[in-house]
């Protein structure tokens, strides 16, 4: 007889109690999430992070997205992301755009040349500019002097080639792998074939470069999207009230459900046996696959966040 449980809780419960019943410890958690480190410069964050804008329409607040920009390490623009952001607020001056270059406008890379921004070419069809542009976000944040060497690199796909040498994939005795945030704008969302190559991208990142985290931020509907680790984790995002919101964010978001955020558990690579804590419909033992039945439209109640466990990777959207 299955084990599983479906369990509805009230709109609003604590999940401190689930710490102690459970006797689990910093050292138990496999990834903690806090979405509020973007948000806030006195949150304390462990790893370097990296803006990294796609081609798509940045469609939100500009005050959201001054304080996303203001408080990461690194600004890339993958190509056409450039026009993107031109079109957004030109006053926001990238690190780097990077790319075969065919998307952003000439006048645009001008533009942003004039202003500082490093343009770099790799003109390979057999790599996406998302890939080519964590590429350069891991050489940037861990071999930056490799950099002064860019313009004698191949044109074609040399930092990419450079960024392989130097990763080794799992060498554990290699000395690069400190870990990075990269916030995600665009790549979900529009086309859904290209929302399936950026999933599936994270993934293939997920087992050759695990110091590498990936924060999706949706423009079309605003939402994170993260591929949450085998083990617990904990969502560490408490319930705000509208004068919070608009402390962190500087406007008050739209929810699915007021005062409650939308979450989705997704096994999109493969099926897994979860068992949450905080949400609207706690499950417990729950097999979930996408051949079957998955947790989608569920809600945030924990007035803390919520806890995830999982016997496999799978990924989470939570409203913001």
């Amino acid at each position: 007889m299955s084990s599983e449980k479906v369990i509805e809780n009230e709109d609003k419960i604590s999940i401190k109690r689930y710490f102690a019943t459970n006797k689990i410890g910093d050292s138990d958690i496999s990834l903690r999430f806090n979405p509020l480190s973007y948000f806030d410069s006195t949150m304390k964050r462990t790893s370097k992070t990296a803006l990294l804008i796609l081609n798509q329409t940045i469609n939100i607040n500009i005050e959201l997205f001054s304080k996303l920009w203001e408080l990461t390490d690194l600004k890339v623009c993958a190509d056409g992301g450039l026009n993107r952001l031109r079109n957004f607020d030109e006053s926001f001056v990238p690190d780097y755009v990077i790319g075969d270059l065919d998307s952003a406008k000439q006048s645009n890379i001008d533009y942003y040349k004039s202003r500082g921004t490093q343009v770099i070419l790799q003109d390979s069809q057999y790599c996406t500019d998302f890939q080519k542009s964590t590429c350069l976000i891991n050489i940037h944040c861990n071999h930056a002097h490799i950099l002064d060497e860019v313009a004698e690199f191949d044109t074609i796909d040399g930092l990419v080639k450079k960024e392989e040498e130097l990763g080794s994939l799992n060498d554990d005795s290699s000395s690069h792998n400190q870990d990075i945030q990269i916030l995600l704008l665009g790549g979900v969302g529009g086309r859904f074939d290209q929302t399936m190559a950026t999933i599936n991208q994270i993934w293939r990142y997920s087992v050759t470069r695990p110091q590498l985290q990936f924060v999706m931020i949706n423009p079309e509907h605003l939402e994170f999207i993260i591929l949450l680790k085998e083990g617990c984790n904990l969502i560490d995002y408490p319930k705000l009230d509208k004068d919070q919101e608009l402390v962190f964010f500087g406007h008050e978001t739209e929810k699915s459900r007021p005062g409650l955020r939308n979450v989705g558990l997704l096994p999109i690579m493969e099926p897994a046996v979860i068992s949450t804590h905080g949400l609207k419909w706690d499950v417990l033992h729950w097999e979930t696959d996408v051949k079957s039945k998955m947790s989608s439209s569920n809600l945030q109640v924990g007035n803390e966040g919520f806890i995830i466990e999982t016997n496999k990777p799978l990924f989470l959207t939570l409203e913001l």
